[in-house]
């Protein structure tokens, strides 16, 4: 019979899937309106209107292509310590593991490539190829038979569409269906059970939403619906047969923003937490599954201009007690975050976030007071970025030992133009709004009692006190006989 636990994770996913559903029909509704509209215009202003798609287009292309990718070539000159220089997404986890674990002192939970698509083939996967767009396209234009302009606009538009989005470093191919859903499931055939599997840039939806829902618990969460049906983290079982879920709504929207070049999978084995905290999930509050969540001892480090400025508790949604124990803990996911810092400094590797380039874009005429002052604090040659450490007691083969961090992962920088999440900072600085500098100083053990992790409108600045310590505080603390029993 399915525990409590497991009926709570059957629920969750099961409306993660009809909420990703909702948001795909919401997303295909918006985009055949804004064809519509398109369509609609006269033939000069559609024409320009193209135009600025294919210049966007092309910055994209043009900026994401001379980025470093995680080919064999870049890995091993970064093992090798030579420098790179050159910019790389800031969400690429092959490329920050070979800085981790270069940097040294940093113990990194290891990532097996699995799978290599082309865009291509990752959107005939997906429920956005070309062809379902052109389907829609045709649905669209026979909706409007009695328009013969619209129908030819919305054919234009469409086609043009199709043709400057499309990634230039990867070769226009038949698809074989068949073969490709082969790939995905001969790439979990080595794959050891109880391992998770991530797109490069991200994890997958149905993860989210149970991390964020704090029940994801101390053990891989492989939730089974019947004996032909069971999902994990990033990939599906049906019958006997594992398959990478290539067609995950958060994997999806990750990848449409992604550089240009192959889209890459890896299989992580599960580490397990050394220590859960436990709040009431707010997420679930008022609902027929309100309770009590509990969420790993995770920390997230920011890095601004090649210094680490501050480090919080990855969930919010319960307080890490001010203990000397989680005082240390900050200190050491400061130090290794500023040896990652450091290597890329000296390997000229400069993550990089395509919002932010874009936002370079913007005329100083069109944006808000201080919008470019503040960007400026985020130069193009900068080392900014935040990194993500687990606290686990088990070593790399699964032996207990004493409780350290290792490297999960790292990705975007704070900015003005979105990025990384501020977890328990948020309302430190402000409000997040567009341009806005938030602020990530210091160590964040918990939230300021009146925000909301989940209602943004809450972000304001307040009263710090027993929330966020400076950096002498957090020393003095760790540095304290002070024992308790959440220790």
């Amino acid at each position: 019979m399915p525990s409590a636990l497991d009926r709570l994770r059957q629920t969750l996913i099961a409306l993660t899937q009809r909420g990703a559903r909702a948001e795909t029909v919401k997303t295909i509704r918006r985009s055949l309106a804004m064809l519509a509209r398109t369509a609609r215009l006269s033939q000069s202003e559609r024409a320009a209107e193209l135009d600025g798609i294919a210049e966007t287009a092309a910055f994209h292309n043009a900026e994401t292509g001379a980025w470093a990718q995680p080919t064999p070539d870049t890995i091993a000159k970064i093992a090798l310590g030579m420098k790179i220089d050159q910019g790389f997404d800031a969400c690429d986890l092959g490329i920050w593991l070979a800085i981790a674990m270069r940097a040294g002192g940093i113990e990194t939970i290891p990532a097996r490539r699995i799978l290599s698509l082309t865009e291509d083939e990752m959107s005939a996967l997906t429920a956005f190829s070309r062809d379902d767009l052109r389907h829609m396209a045709g649905f669209v234009a026979h909706s409007a038979e009695h328009n013969a302009r619209f129908a030819d606009g919305v054919i234009e538009t469409l086609e043009h569409s199709l043709a400057t989005t499309r990634d230039p470093t990867q070769p226009d191919h038949a698809i074989d269906p068949a073969e490709l859903v082969e790939r995905c499931s001969a790439a979990m055939d080595d794959v050891p059970e109880g391992w998770m599997v991530r797109f490069a840039r991200c994890g997958s939806e149905n993860l989210k939403a149970l991390a964020s829902c704090g029940a994801a618990g101390w053990e891989v969460p492989e939730v089974r619906f019947s004996n032909d049906l069971e999902i994990g983290p990033g990939w599906f079982r049906r019958g006997n047969r594992r398959c990478v879920d290539v067609a995950d709504a958060r994997i999806v929207r990750a990848a449409a923003e992604s550089p240009v070049g192959r889209k890459i999978f890896y299989a992580r084995p599960w580490v397990k937490p050394a220590r859960l905290t436990e709040a009431d999930d707010p997420t679930r509050a008022a609902s027929p599954l309100q309770g009590n969540g509990f969420w790993p001892v995770e920390l997230r480090a920011f890095v601004k201009q090649g210094r680490v400025v501050g480090v919080s508790h990855y969930y919010p949604q319960a307080a890490l007690p001010l203990t000397p124990r989680n005082a240390r803990q900050m200190l050491d996911a400061r130090t290794k975050a500023q040896r990652i810092a450091d290597l890329c400094a000296a390997l000229k590797l400069y993550p990089r976030l395509m919002e932010v380039e874009f936002a370079r874009r913007i005329p100083a005429e069109k944006a808000p007071p201080g919008f470019h002052d503040n960007l400026a604090q985020f130069g193009r040659e900068d080392v900014a970025f935040t990194c993500d450490f687990l606290e686990t007691d088990r070593t790399p083969d699964g032996t207990p030992c004493e409780p350290h961090l290792v490297f999960l992962e790292a990705g975007p920088a704070v900015t003005p133009m979105g990025g990384g999440h501020p977890c328990a900072f948020a309302g430190c600085g402000g409000p997040p709004k567009f341009g806005a500098m938030l602020a990530t100083d210091g160590a964040a053990f918990s939230l300021m009692d009146h925000v909301n992790i989940f209602e943004p409108s809450t972000w304001v600045e307040g009263d710090r006190t027993g929330h966020i310590l400076t950096w002498p505080q957090v020393e003095a603390l760790a540095a304290s006989n002070e024992t308790e029993k959440s220790e």
